[in-house]
């Protein structure tokens, strides 16, 4: 496993917002955590990206143990995080937010190189790189905020809500987006309120409630699963 998740409880306060959740992501998959509101979702991934501190449970990265490690050295070991709401830094241009996403990086050349490839990915950012990010369209900053987390040359790619606020053709374009993504190699943890889309392009689903895994499967399978449908999908 690239990364597992065991016994996981996180707190707000009094508040507990993870029970003792375990899950287990392969290398090079796409795993959707999909459920209401208020169910977990955006906590699992601010817990294993570090910005939050779990109660107990333990969390491992290549067997590695994570939990307690810096920002920063999370950063290193290979895990990004593309925050719910995008979260650009407004004022600095599109190139500068693209090189904020390389801090930790001393290879000029590879990260020229990977600038260029990114521009291949999403020429709008190359015609507006010198714009201020702020001025962006929310399609684009989605983009932008992607391209800032692949910077930094992720092993895992943790996506919150990529498609939040999108119209249905753009939310069709961030599902191509993260597909192209994971056929770079890339394993993906994704967070999605468009669950049809979520589930279409996982490999595999965890249906979350309340703080506890609910469900789990196959993303082709919860699909056509009944109460899922009633639950997530409309219908």
């Amino acid at each position: 496993m690239l990364l597992e998740v065991k016994d996981l409880n996180v707190h707000y306060g009094k508040a507990q917002a993870i029970k003792e959740i375990s899950i287990g992501i392969e290398e090079g998959k796409i795993i959707t955590l999909i459920g209401a509101n208020g169910a977990g979702k955006t906590t699992i991934l601010r817990t294993i990206s570090g910005l939050k501190k779990p109660t107990s449970g333990e969390i491992s990265f290549e067997g590695r143990q994570i939990v307690g490690l810096s920002l920063h050295e999370i950063v290193k070991l290979g895990i990004a995080h593309v925050p719910e709401g995008r979260r650009v830094f407004a004022t600095m241009t599109v190139l500068e937010n693209l090189k904020m996403g390389a801090y930790l990086r001393k290879d000029k050349r590879g990260i020229e190189e990977d600038l260029e490839r990114l521009y291949e990915h999403f020429p709008v950012l190359k015609a507006r790189r010198a714009q201020p990010a702020g001025s962006l369209s929310g399609g684009e900053q989605q983009m932008l905020a992607t391209s800032r987390a692949l910077m930094t040359t992720p092993k895992l790619l943790l996506m919150d809500e990529p498609s939040m606020g999108l119209s249905p053709i753009l939310v069709e374009e961030v599902g191509k987006i993260i597909h192209d993504i994971n056929r770079d190699g890339i394993t993906i943890i994704l967070v999605e309120q468009n669950a049809r889309m979520a589930l279409n392009i996982a490999d595999y689903c965890y249906v979350l409630e309340v703080g506890k895994i609910s469900m789990e499967g196959i993303g082709e399978d919860l699909v056509n699963n009944e109460d899922v449908q009633k639950a997530y999908l409309g219908g």
